[in-house]
């Protein structure tokens, strides 16, 4: 009807949602104009405020004087609800990670898919570069990680292309408070909320969020905070 759906051409089941999350990247990265600078992923069982998200993109210093002396869109960024950073392969169950990935080993920090993540272009660029070499790994969040980890983990694999270690060295991940997974879509400064919501849940979130307004950052907590980067510049700490 509105004609805002793009189906890929495959079978729709949780083992090809990295082929989807490389799908959209490919999609910006060869029909959309550049201006397009930012991608973000969530699922249909979301609720989120894409306003909002835009507002905090175009002026992103709230509560973080680190972010704009650090982070652009034309750098290598991925922002995140939850970031995680040690956290080993799963060996059995829904998340059983494919023999491809050295059995209960550590990935390479990810964004948790069930908080929603967004990506400046370079990245999305990459990606759609080097489709198909990139492994699909169990699940999509901890397959960006490890195609932007390349090179740079232990059982990672070597980048694409030996031109492009630089560029994997220079991703940056940031913790955003806007983006949360306990379904909690009531709180003004939330603007992503994951997951298993509901029709019904995410009709009475938009209608209570419409009766108490749109408030923006209406607590001191840091909007968002530098992560991992391997890159120092001034007013941001290196992890």
């Amino acid at each position: 009807k509105y004609r805002d759906l793009i189906i890929m051409q495959d079978v729709d089941v949780y083992r090809n949602v990295p082929k989807k999350l490389k799908a959209m990247y490919a999609f910006v990265d060869r029909y959309l104009p550049n201006t397009v600078e930012w991608v973000m992923k969530v699922d249909d069982d979301f609720f989120v405020r894409p306003e909002q998200v835009q507002e905090f993109l175009k002026a992103p210093n709230h509560g973080s004087n680190s972010f704009m002396n650090v982070m652009n869109a034309s750098t290598p960024t991925v922002i995140a609800g939850l970031v995680h950073k040690l956290h080993k392969a799963h060996t059995g169950g829904k998340w059983n990670e494919l023999i491809q990935w050295p059995r209960a080993k550590e990935y390479p920090t990810f964004p948790l898919g069930s908080a929603g993540h967004i990506v400046s272009r370079p990245v999305a660029q990459y990606i759609s570069k080097y489709w198909d070499v990139l492994f699909d790994y169990q699940g999509e969040d901890v397959s960006i990680g490890i195609w932007l980890g390349a090179g740079k983990f232990p059982h990672a694999p070597r980048p694409p292309h030996a031109n492009e270690s630089m560029f994997l060295e220079n991703v940056q991940y940031w913790k955003a408070n806007f983006m949360r997974n306990d379904g909690q879509c009531l709180d003004p400064n939330v603007f992503v909320v994951g997951h298993d919501f509901s029709d019904q849940k995410l009709l009475t979130c938009i209608n209570r969020i419409k009766m108490k307004g749109q408030r923006v950052f209406a607590t001191n907590k840091p909007a968002i905070t530098l992560v991992e980067s391997k890159v120092t510049k001034k007013g941001a700490e290196q992890s």
